[in-house]
């Protein structure tokens, strides 16, 4: 069975304090957090994301991969979070992060080139935006091509 967060530390991420409560929960010694916590988190900070609250989202997406740092969902979440926070290199470094993590594996990463390439573009990097604009486009199917 999974170690849950302890009851104090379980109440300070609900809430609504995630990042103060993230560095409360280390210096209390815990260093697990159980599937139910983590899952908690994730839907958390995806409801923290489609409610424009990007910086709550982070807190909790960067808690859950301090966690569980291959955690590709969380990755995904964070690229996007970060990307709408106009953070263009922390968004580069997770998409990174994402491939590094999903090379063997059968996971679609083609939303994770849309960011990339929006990133790059945000950074004035027109052709290498355009590179990863054209590798996402070739997951579509014909019907998307120009």
């Amino acid at each position: 069975m999974d170690k849950p967060l302890s009851l104090k530390s379980n109440h300070r991420l609900k809430s609504g304090r995630p990042s103060s409560s993230m560095a409360a929960v280390q210096q209390e010694g815990e260093d697990t957090l159980s599937s139910a916590d983590l899952d908690w988190m994730m839907v958390t900070a995806f409801v923290y994301l489609q409610n424009h609250h990007y910086e709550k989202s982070i807190a909790l997406l960067e808690a859950a991969l301090s966690f569980d740092k291959n955690n590709v969902e969380a990755l995904k979440q964070l690229s996007y979070a970060y990307l709408i926070t106009r953070r263009y290199r922390e968004t580069l470094v997770v998409c990174e992060k994402i491939y590094d993590l999903t090379v063997e594996r059968n996971i679609d990463v083609a939303p994770v080139y849309l960011i990339q390439s929006y990133a790059l573009l945000g950074m004035d990097q027109k052709e290498q935006a355009k590179d990863w604009l054209l590798k996402y486009q070739s997951f579509l199917g014909p019907q998307f091509h120009g």
